[in-house]
């Protein structure tokens, strides 16, 4: 998994938390449910999108300015 900031919209909100997940057979809302009994209420991620993989660098880093 890997999270990256992203725009809040036109109302000026600032940033919030997107979260990708490489997962089978997870929900969204597991996801929400998992942090939330594990993270700060702003740490919560608004967005989850589930994917087949992750991009990373040849160093194994992943490389979040792609998934944004």
């Amino acid at each position: 998994a890997a999270v990256v900031g992203v725009s809040g919209g036109a109302g000026g909100d600032g940033e919030r938390v997107k979260a990708f997940v490489v997962a089978n057979g997870l929900s969204a809302e597991d996801v929400a449910d998992f942090c939330r009994g594990k993270l700060s209420a702003y740490k919560i991620p608004s967005r989850v999108e589930f994917a087949d993989s992750l991009p990373k660098s040849p160093a194994g880093k992943v490389l979040r300015e792609k998934l944004r």
